[in-house]
């Protein structure tokens, strides 16, 4: 574990930017759509910067607990993160303004992923359990329970109208 956040093409996977030391903690990236944005977790904060030349262009303190996650929206106008606070915080990223939580995790979030066409996000958490969420509404669709220990990922279908998880417990 190095400590570094590397960015590549996807084309050969020759290294674009190396970035060292002046994040610490890093668990999570998210790039914005354009690409233009990178998203880094650094204990309690969300670090954004440019990817091609390391220049940090904000820190949103997201809580008083690390993160683990940190994820932009599809459209790039939202910036979610969870952690160690058992909430979703969903941001403005250009104005580092909290648009709204979404509370209901009874121990840490691992992971957050959006639906393609960004109305919802599924998240998993230490609970065993999947929430799903809806972004218009602020409120939870569903939770997914079944896993039978730590949930650690989650991934949509590209219609969105499927949600495979994946958990510690050696299931997906």
């Amino acid at each position: 574990f190095d400590r570094r956040i590397v960015v590549r093409e996807t084309t050969g996977g020759k290294v674009l930017r190396i970035q060292k030391g002046r994040i610490d903690d890093r668990k999570a990236v998210s790039l914005s759509p354009d690409g233009k944005l990178l998203a880094v977790t650094a204990k309690n904060q969300a670090v954004i910067l440019e990817p091609e030349t390391g220049k940090i262009q904000r820190r949103i303190e997201v809580s008083k607990s690390d993160i683990n996650a940190v994820r932009f929206s599809p459209d790039g106008k939202l910036l979610v993160a969870g952690g160690l606070v058992r909430k979703l915080s969903v941001w403005n990223p250009e104005t580092e303004e909290m648009l709204f939580s979404l509370s209901g995790y009874s121990e840490d979030i691992n992971t957050i992923e959006f639906s393609p066409d960004g109305k919802m996000i599924c998240s998993t958490s230490c609970d065993d359990t999947v929430k799903v969420w809806d972004v218009p509404g602020r409120k939870i669709l569903f939770t997914l329970r079944g896993h039978k220990d730590s949930s650690t990922g989650a991934a949509f279908s590209p219609d969105g109208a499927m949600v495979a998880t994946a958990s510690e417990d050696g299931k997906a």
